[in-house]
């Protein structure tokens, strides 16, 4: 996905909600603690909420962020639904053993869902970034 239709779908989520919320642009500003010139760049595709901003989002109007950044799942998700598809422990279900440092994020991940929100943007730019090396990597044989 290009940086250009991903600004054009936050911002058509951004109006979404607070248009959802009967809101004007200077309310919405206020709610989440940004100018309102930010709100209002946002919402014409000129720039990118922060990860803070994002964050409020999700705390003050109960967006999913999945939704919001990755369109999955409903626009709306209360915390107890989003543990609910997330098992116990998902290290228990992987095959091949994780590095250290792989395990230690992951539960970082699993505690705290703005930085996993993060890893999952960043992830999914680099697989946009790279995709000729995302393909060879699945493609190539596994070595012995």
């Amino acid at each position: 996905m290009s940086t250009e239709r991903m600004l054009n779908g936050l911002s058509a989520k951004l109006i979404k909600i607070r248009e959802s919320f009967n809101q004007t642009i200077t309310q919405m500003a206020q709610q989440l603690r940004i100018y309102r010139g930010n709100l209002v760049d946002y919402e014409k595709s000129k720039s990118m909420p922060s990860l803070s901003t994002l964050h409020r989002l999700g705390i003050c109007y109960g967006v999913s962020l999945n939704w919001f950044i990755l369109d999955k799942g409903p626009m709306f998700l209360s915390v107890e639904e989003d543990q609910k598809n997330v098992s116990p422990n998902p290290l228990d279900e992987l095959e091949n053993p994780l590095s250290g440092d792989t395990v230690e994020l992951l539960k970082y991940m699993d505690k705290i869902p703005l930085l996993r929100h993060e890893i999952l943007v960043q992830f999914h730019r680099f697989k946009e970034e790279h995709r000729e090396m995302v393909k060879e990597a699945f493609e190539s044989k596994p070595s012995a």
